[in-house]
């Protein structure tokens, strides 16, 4: 049997249930005591004296009391509607409370006579104020209608305890009437499949919503695993060369890089041969040899790039002078300690104007590649900085500035 024949059925069912179950013998509500209340007793509740309210009108007057400033008015007002409520005379009260026992209709009598007294103490003046009164009277007068609200309260409760609401179903006659029908099983019976009937179609109901959800869930599952899937095959077919594409380009891109590296390093080197021929040029040039110089002195003879940091210090060590960088004004210069990580290489004998002028490293060995990028990244650069010895590609060159020497072009390094 399919879902959708369930379903049918349960309805099917339903509608018997509700058409069939109110024509069985016994099943008419005309059984059923009627709790409607008869207007005799209804006018007997409307009789009965609300001593909770007229307490709470006594409570009112004795608050209206307190404050010095005020007049009377209000305080008397509250006492009269309090009186007003529990009757105009005494047999009113009793007329009034035609249920009550005698010791209530007593204690509303003596209540209501209080109250009267009181309400002539106050006088008739309304503009009198309760500062006119005497001090005794405004003392004790709040405290003794407060002590009568609390009486009327007492007289509340003590109906409330006396007084019961009798059910027509929790009478003897009410109740040997439903022992001695003949027909109270039927009416439980028919009751109690009612009751049976519609749970039996509620779980019918649960069961059909859990099944449907179930399936419906299981359906969606599965649509959207499957369009998931279509998705991913065909972004997957449509960039299937990508990878190869991009490894290729990196290669390209690396071999590029080395190419650049090459051609810099011989830009570099030709640059360098083009400065040291006019600098030997003009070290050979007799008139300006005879202006600057009253002695012979050997040139500086100046090794090849590139070459070891160690030959090339070791070569050039008396035209060395130590610097140090000065961060602050973005130059470099003088190192009086000899601490410094750079040499200047010039010749004193020239002007610095008419001479290249070298820093190289002082250190001829790097410990670690941190070595490079710490001291000497700024004047130099290092294809593969590591551990190992320093070659000197090409020099840093520098220029002569105010307080010292400023970087125009940086180097070259290889560590081998």
């Amino acid at each position: 049997m399919t879902m959708k024949q369930i379903l049918h059925c349960t309805l099917i069912f339903m509608v018997l249930v509700m058409s069939g179950c109110g024509s069985l013998p016994g099943s008419s509500s005309s059984s059923l005591p009627s709790t409607k209340s008869s207007p005799t007793s209804t006018r007997e509740q409307e009789r009965k004296i609300n001593f909770e309210s007229v307490a709470k009108d006594v409570d009112n007057a004795a608050a209206k009391l307190k404050p010095p400033n005020v007049t009377v008015k209000a305080a008397k007002e509250e006492i009269n509607q309090a009186i007003q409520k529990l009757g105009k005379s005494e047999d009113d009260i009793a007329h009034g409370c035609l249920d009550c026992s005698p010791d209530t209709k007593k204690g509303a009598v003596a209540v209501w006579n209080s109250l009267n007294v009181k309400a002539t103490t106050l006088g008739n003046d309304p503009q009198k104020r309760i500062a006119d009164l005497s001090e005794d009277l405004r003392t004790k007068l709040p405290e003794e209608l407060t002590v009568e609200a609390g009486k009327l309260r007492n007289l509340s409760e003590a109906e409330l305890r006396g007084t019961g609401t009798a059910t027509p179903s929790s009478s003897p006659e009410g109740s040997q009437h439903s022992i001695d029908d003949p027909s109270w099983w039927q009416d439980a019976l028919l009751l109690s499949a009612k009751i049976v009937a519609v749970l039996f179609v509620l779980v019918l109901l649960v069961l059909a919503v859990k099944f449907l959800w179930n399936r419906s869930w299981k359906t969606l599952e599965s649509n959207v695993t499957q369009l998931v899937k279509a998705h991913v095959v065909a972004a997957r077919d449509g960039q299937p060369d990508y990878a190869p594409k991009l490894s290729s380009l990196a290669s390209t891109q690396a071999d590029i890089n080395t190419k650049l590296s090459e051609l810099d390093t011989e830009v570099r080197s030709l640059a360098r041969l083009v400065r040291d021929s006019a600098a030997r040029r003009s070290d050979r040039n007799p008139s300006y040899g005879a202006s600057n110089y009253a002695e012979d002195v050997s040139p500086k003879d100046e090794p090849e790039f590139p070459v070891s940091a160690v030959d090339y210090l070791d070569k050039m060590n008396r035209f060395a002078n130590v610097v140090k960088p000065d961060f602050q004004n973005g130059i470099l210069v003088n190192d009086p300690e000899g601490d410094g990580e750079l040499v200047l290489i010039r010749d004193p004998r020239v002007r610095d104007d008419t001479q290249p002028l070298f820093v190289i490293p002082r250190a001829t060995q790097f410990h670690t590649k941190q070595d490079f990028y710490t001291y000497y990244q700024k004047y130099y650069d290092c294809v593969r900085p590591t551990g190992g010895d320093v070659w000197i590609i090409g020099p840093a060159v520098v220029e002569k500035v105010t307080g010292g020497w400023q970087l125009r072009e940086k180097g070259m390094l290889e560590v081998r």
